[in-house]
C-alpha cells in the first residue's frame, strides 16, 4: 500500500519581498468552481485539462491551522488509478500538464533575496519527500539563483 505526503503551508515569504509576493499569508481565497484556491496562485486541479481533471482527486485545501494569521494551504499528494502518485502543487508561475510538465512564467522581482523564510507542517509516510523551491531568472529567462529545500 502506497502512503502519501500531506503538506501544510503557511506564511510563506522571502525575506526581501514580503511586501511584493501576492498572497504570502495565503489569506485571501477565490471560488474556482466548487472548489476554494489562494488567490494570485496556481494549483494543479485548476490547471489540468477538463477530461483529466475529473479523475485527479483535490490536492490544494484552506486549512484553518496556520502558524499565524486566519488560513494556510493544505497540499496533498493523491493517487489516480491510472497514473499513480499525483503531487499537490502550488506556484506562483503556470503549471505545464503535458509533457515535458513543468512549470513556466513567474513573478517580475528586481531584489537580491538571502533566504525563503516560511513555516510548514508535515506528516510524511516512509520514503515521501517535500520540495520547495524558487527559482530566480534574469529577463532573458537565464537562471540567476535558485534555492531549494
Amino acid at each position: 500500500m502506497k502512503k502519501y505526503l500531506t503538506l501544510i503551508l503557511s506564511l510563506f515569504t522571502l525575506t526581501t519581498i514580503a511586501q511584493q509576493l501576492p498572497n504570502a499569508s495565503f489569506e485571501a481565497w477565490s471560488l474556482t468552481g466548487n472548489d476554494e484556491k489562494p488567490d494570485d496562485w496556481n494549483q494543479l486541479n485548476e490547471s489540468l485539462p477538463d477530461a483529466v481533471a475529473v479523475f485527479v482527486p483535490k490536492t490544494c485545501y484552506k486549512e484553518t491551522s496556520p502558524h499565524s494569521g486566519t488560513y494556510c494551504v493544505k497540499l496533498e499528494t493523491v493517487n489516480v488509478s491510472f497514473q499513480g502518485p499525483v503531487n499537490g502543487i502550488l506556484t506562483t508561475t503556470d503549471i505545464i500538464t503535458s509533457p515535458p510538465y513543468g512549470v513556466n512564467g513567474g513573478l517580475p522581482y528586481p531584489y537580491r533575496p538571502d533566504s525563503l523564510v516560511g513555516w510548514y507542517k508535515s506528516a510524511p509516510a516512509s520514503g515521501d519527500l517535500c520540495t520547495i523551491e524558487i527559482t530566480l531568472l534574469d529577463v532573458n529567462a537565464d537562471t540567476v539563483g535558485r534555492g531549494k529545500f
